[in-house]
């Protein structure tokens, strides 16, 4: 019985450890200064303004970045909205959340974009709505120019 107690053990600490990410998670809301940590900024256009009816917000998360999931198991959301993240070719899986006013339906949108990250460089994620699609680009938050591929959802062209 013990044998069976300390294999349960080990195999919860070893998910538990795969579950922390090696990425550099910040805060939404934090002013980040890049200069000299060799990294660059990605982070999501999401509304934050309910702060005990988050459902109401539009948030979108990053869920995968490169191959690696963002999941982490115990936070207050399941995935990041920024991460500190090394210069280069980089493929992001984003997810859009909201749910529907008066309801507790929650919509989905997910995507999955392509970009090149330069060293220091400020990167944000932004989505645009048409009728019951979700388009995902990101912009360069310094010159506003939208980079990568941008996903466009059903076929349709969604211009940023």
């Amino acid at each position: 019985m013990l044998h069976y107690a300390r294999a349960i053990l080990i195999v919860f600490m070893l998910l538990l450890m795969s579950s922390c990410t090696s990425v550099g998670e910040v805060r939404l809301d934090d002013k980040v200064d890049l200069k000299g940590t060799g990294k660059a900024l990605l982070k999501t256009d999401s509304e934050n303004n309910h702060k005990l009816f988050v459902l109401f917000d539009e948030r979108i998360f990053i869920t995968r970045l490169d191959s690696k999931n963002l999941y982490r198991m115990g936070s207050t959301t399941e995935y990041p909205q920024a991460l500190l993240i090394e210069p280069g070719e980089h493929t992001v899986n984003v997810q859009y959340l909201h749910a529907l006013q008066g309801t507790t339906t929650r919509v989905y949108a997910n995507a999955q974009l392509t970009f090149y990250a330069k060293l220091e460089g400020s990167y944000i994620v932004r989505k645009k709505i048409v009728g019951n699609r979700v388009g995902f680009w990101i912009e360069d938050i310094n010159t506003n120019e939208a980079i990568g591929t941008p996903a466009n959802i059903s076929g349709d062209n969604i211009e940023p």
